[in-house]
């Protein structure tokens, strides 16, 4: 695969490269995520004449490569990812909740479930900070949103069609 890319001015308007690693990646996931159309082309290329000077291995390359597409993804659906992660701290959390209501009112030991019932009560702690987290990402993903069409126009502004 080639290192060269051509962009029409439309989608220069639009997508912004935020990855110091490789912006293929970065500039893939935002045309997607922005709706533009992509088209592939083949073109032809000789063969390598010296070593990459990106990475030094390819598990280098997937390792930064993966780490990439983690951060936009992040990025671009933090409420997503912060909700999935915060699934099992509150499961784990409700269900011990639930096993000491259950044994303090049916049972004589619930009153000897009260580390249980602690530990619950930071596993949903822990739960309800990471959707926050979340909640909060999701807010500021917007307000990226926000200043992504300004930037836009801006570009527009400075180079418009001629």
């Amino acid at each position: 695969m080639s290192g060269f890319r051509a962009y029409s001015r439309e989608a220069l308007y639009e997508i912004n490269v935020t990855s110091r690693f490789s912006y293929v990646v970065d500039t893939l996931i935002q045309v997607y995520k922005k709706g533009l159309a992509i088209e592939w082309i083949d073109i032809e290329t000789h063969a390598a004449t010296r070593p990459s000077r990106l990475f030094r291995s390819m598990g280098e390359h997937i390792t930064k490569t993966a780490m990439n597409i983690g951060r936009i993804y992040l990025l671009y659906e933090p409420l997503k990812v912060f909700f999935i992660l915060s699934l099992p701290s509150l499961l784990l959390g409700l269900v011990g909740i639930l096993r000491f209501i259950h044994a303090y009112i049916f049972t004589n030991i619930g009153r000897d479930m009260i580390q249980s019932l602690f530990i619950s009560g930071v596993s949903v702690t822990i739960g309800v900070t990471l959707f926050s987290l979340g909640i909060i990402g999701d807010l500021m993903s917007k307000n990226r949103t926000l200043a992504e069409q300004q930037l836009s126009l801006q570009k527009r502004q400075r180079y418009p069609q001629q």
